[in-house]
C-alpha cells in the first residue's frame, strides 16, 4: 500500500497592525488644536510625516511660534517606520479657519524640515506694537515720563517717541545738545532693528517740553546701508585710544569728551546727509 505524503507550508505571519501615533498636541499655554488629517508615507529614502491642524481664531503670534515648535518636535520624534528610524521630512500647516484646511497654501503657519533645521513660516502679523511697548513699559530708565509706541503691524512700521529725561530725577534734561539728542536716535535705531526682525520702517521721534527736536525715518534697507553700527564701533575706537593718556594723566577725561562729541557730530551728520531729506527733521536749536 502506497501513502502519499503531503508538505505542510508554515501559515504566513500576520499583518502587523497598522502603525499609530499619539496625536500632534498643543503645548501648556497655546489652545488646543483640532487634527484634520495627519499621514505619513514610510518609502525607501524617504519617511515624511504631514499634518493639517485647525487652530481657534485670534490665537496669537507667540503662541503659534509655541505650537509649530512643539508639534514638529513631536512629529520628527516618532519612531516605528520600517524604512527609517525617525521620519526625514516634516510637513505641517496651521489654519485658523475650517473652510480654508481643505486648501493646501491658505495656511496661517506653517513648519517644514528635510534633512536639516526646521523653517517656520506665519503668515499673520507679527504684533509689533504690543511688543515694543511692553519693552518700553519694563525700562527701568524712564519713571513717569516714558517712551510711547504707535505702530501698523501688518506693514511693519514703527513710530517711537522718546522723551529727552533725566532717568534718575524723571525731569526733562535742562539742555538736550545736537550730540545727545543724535545719540539717542542711534542706540534706539540700533536697539530696535536688532530686537525686531520684523520691523521695516521706524521713526523715531526725540521731544523735550513738548518740542519735537528730532524726527529720522530709516527704513530697514537704508539701514543697512547707512553703515550705524560701523560709525558707532569707530566712534568706540576713537574714545578708547585716549584711555592710556587718561590714565597717565596727559589728557583730561574732559578733553576726551569734547574730542569725541566733535567726532561724533561729524559722523552722525554724514550719516543723516546718506537719507532723503524729506526723512531728516532736525530742529535749528541742535544745529
Amino acid at each position: 500500500m502506497a501513502f502519499a505524503i503531503v508538505a505542510c507550508s508554515k501559515p504566513p505571519p500576520p499583518e502587523p497592525p497598522p502603525l499609530r501615533h499619539k496625536p500632534l498636541l498643543s503645548p501648556q499655554g497655546v489652545p488646543d488644536v483640532t487634527t484634520v488629517s495627519d499621514e505619513f508615507a514610510d518609502r525607501p529614502g524617504r519617511v515624511a510625516v504631514e499634518a493639517r491642524l485647525l487652530a481657534p481664531k485670534g490665537i496669537g503670534y507667540q503662541q503659534i511660534e509655541w505650537l509649530l515648535d512643539s508639534v514638529h518636535r513631536q512629529a520628527a520624534s516618532r519612531r516605528g517606520f520600517k524604512n527609517a528610524g525617525r521620519p526625514q521630512a516634516v510637513d505641517i500647516r496651521v489654519y485658523d479657519d475650517e473652510r480654508a484646511t481643505g486648501s493646501p497654501e491658505r495656511y496661517i503657519a506653517r513648519v517644514r524640515s528635510e534633512g536639516g533645521d526646521p523653517v517656520v513660516e506665519i503668515r499673520i502679523p507679527y504684533p509689533l506694537g504690543a511688543e515694543v511697548n511692553k519693552m518700553l513699559d519694563e525700562r527701568p530708565d524712564f519713571i513717569g515720563i516714558r517712551p510711547r509706541a504707535k505702530a501698523e503691524d501688518a506693514a511693519g512700521k514703527l513710530v517711537v517717541t522718546v522723551p529727552f529725561v533725566d532717568g534718575r530725577t524723571d525731569d526733562y534734561l535742562p539742555k538736550v545738545s545736537y550730540v545727545r539728542a543724535l545719540q539717542e536716535w542711534s542706540s534706539w535705531t540700533l536697539d530696535l532693528f536688532a530686537k525686531y526682525p520684523a520691523l521695516l520702517d521706524l521713526t523715531f521721534v526725540g521731544v523735550h517740553r513738548g518740542a519735537e527736536l528730532v524726527r529720522v525715518e530709516v527704513t530697514r534697507a537704508q539701514f543697512s546701508e547707512i553703515g550705524l553700527r560701523g560709525v558707532e564701533e569707530d566712534i568706540g575706537a576713537f574714545q578708547g585710544g585716549y584711555l592710556g593718556g587718561i590714565m597717565s594723566g596727559e589728557i583730561s577725561e574732559a578733553a576726551v569728551q569734547r574730542k569725541v562729541d566733535a567726532r561724533r557730530k561729524q559722523a552722525y551728520r554724514q550719516v543723516l546727509a546718506k537719507l532723503p531729506r524729506e526723512q531728516v527733521s532736525v530742529a535749528a536749536s541742535l544745529r
